[in-house]
């Protein structure tokens, strides 16, 4: 699973688990929405100031379920949001050293600002040119010209 889709997966947790015990507090007590979504939050944080005195034992069966699921589930989410941020910017970081390390390594180059039909027929009409660099703010124009000694930098 990619980074961003563990974050958003970590993400759509927490609101589900939030979801789960404001409904459930909702049905089972008298509160309101929002006594109800405190109560979950406050819950699933372990922060837990006290029990309210108008809690029903049905509310106490639903706030250990709560207890359980929604601690071991925030847990999880938090530590897949962190590890997707750390990877992602890991990634990140590994891309800008490789480019980095290419662009060192190129010696008797040309670079080609854009990657459009003109850069791709200076690249294409003539074989013979050394390696390169070509510059261009769209992806997939400037990735037309990444064929075996060009590199791309986008911006």
């Amino acid at each position: 699973m990619n980074p961003k889709s563990k974050f958003i997966g970590a993400f759509a947790a927490i609101v589900v688990i939030l979801g789960f015990g404001t409904l459930g507090f909702k049905l089972l007590t008298e509160w309101t929405w929002f006594e109800s979504f405190y109560f979950t939050l406050i819950t699933i944080t372990t922060i837990g100031y006290s029990e309210p005195a108008d809690l029903t034992e049905h509310g106490r069966y639903f706030g250990t379920l709560l207890i359980i699921v929604g601690v071991g589930t925030l847990g999880y989410a938090l530590s897949a949001a962190v590890q997707s941020v750390v990877s992602l910017e890991m990634i990140s970081s590994l891309g800008k050293r490789r480019l980095m390390k290419e662009l060192q390594d190129l010696k008797d180059h040309y670079i080609v600002c854009g990657g459009g039909r003109v850069g791709r027929e200076n690249r294409t009409g003539n074989r013979r040119l050394r390696p390169g660099l070509c510059a261009h703010r769209d992806r997939r124009q400037g990735g037309a010209l990444r064929t075996g000694r060009v590199s791309r930098v986008e911006g």
